[in-house]
């Protein structure tokens, strides 16, 4: 079991549970089918209510997903909501083998639900498989990203 601290820094959060990426290590050939659909029905009714709230979750990977003891799940990372840039992604916001095709491809696109969507369907496939739907980006993830 892992604590995690989230929340704020004027409010903090001790979650008692386990990075959904270090789960996926426990399972390398995928998370039992159960288990996986009952944690992205959660991931997904929390990217619609963020979404409501004009949250954009922009970096979502299973590293940004806790599973908690009774397996509801919160998500992290939230700190670049709103697409603001991440030092070393080249002036683009989250982790490029879950990041939408969309940042790329639209001149200025800053992110929305599509790009919500996509890093979750990404994070869904790779913990059921055990690995991402495509080859993984390398050293210069940057550069391959953008071609």
């Amino acid at each position: 079991m892992t604590e995690v601290n989230s929340g704020t820094v004027d409010n903090p959060e001790l979650l008692e549970g386990e990075i959904l990426e270090k789960k996926m290590h426990d399972y390398p050939d995928g998370l039992p089918w159960k288990l996986a659909c009952h944690i992205f029905e959660q991931c997904i009714e929390s990217l619609i209510s963020a979404r409501e709230h004009g949250i954009t979750h922009c970096n979502l990977t299973p590293s940004n997903i806790v599973v908690l003891k009774d397996d509801s799940i919160k998500l992290i990372g939230i700190g670049i909501a709103g697409c603001t840039a991440e030092a070393g992604s080249g002036g683009l916001p989250g982790s490029f083998d879950y990041m939408a095709p969309e940042f790329a491809r639209l001149n200025g696109f800053q992110g929305d639900e599509r790009s919500d969507i996509f890093s979750v369907g990404v994070c869904f496939y790779q913990a059921l498989t055990g690995k991402l739907p495509y080859k993984k980006f390398g050293k210069a993830a940057d550069v391959e990203y953008l071609h």
